[in-house]
């Protein structure tokens, strides 16, 4: 009888061992990021003067949030810290993605940081590289700049997509993928 309970007990040891072995391997959410939902990489596939396709590649969320999106013009403010001021830097238009209960994870966020990013003709930022498999762009290319801004609701997080010309903006989720179309009218 002993050697069943221990024979019992040793096979539940070692089950409980798995499932916590597998979910810390498989796990890719930053605890002290914070966040229900985090955005771990982001690559542009796409960037010319008619379409841009972001993707941001999203940390254990299946269940995520779209962002709700607005289309700002030239002179219309965006957040900077917990104000909104005029960002002449980002382009002409604006697509703000207002994202809830979203945190950026560190890498990125290191990348970005809270400054206008311009992408230049190789796709990537000129203070490093961005976008990871950034396509080849020209200066007449939709999307312009990326910038991130946290406003004073501490649930919130923007990410503004600074383009050349007004676009029309679709998203898409697909397995832990939030994808960002943009094309222009």
């Amino acid at each position: 009888m002993i050697k069943k309970i221990t024979l019992i007990i040793a096979i539940l040891f070692l089950c409980l061992t798995s499932v916590l072995f597998i979910n810390a391997t498989t796990n890719d959410f930053e605890s002290r990021t914070g966040g229900l939902h985090q955005i771990k990489d982001m690559s542009m596939d796409l960037n010319n003067q008619d379409e841009a396709k972001i993707i941001f590649n999203m940390a254990n969320s299946p269940n995520m949030t779209k962002p709700k999106v607005t289309i700002l013009g030239e002179d219309e403010p965006v957040f900077f810290g917990e104000k909104k001021v005029e960002d002449p830097s980002l382009g002409k238009y604006k697509v703000e993605l207002m994202f809830t209960d979203t945190r950026i994870q560190k890498e990125v966020r290191n990348r970005l940081g809270l400054k206008t990013n311009s992408i230049n003709t190789k796709g990537s930022l000129l203070e490093g590289s961005l976008l990871q498999n950034a396509p080849t762009i020209s200066k007449n290319s939709l999307l312009q700049s990326i910038k991130v801004a946290y406003p004073p609701d501490d649930s919130l997080m923007v990410i503004y997509l600074g383009c050349k010309s007004k676009p029309n903006v679709d998203l898409q989720q697909e397995n832990n993928q939030l994808i960002v179309n943009l094309k222009t009218n």
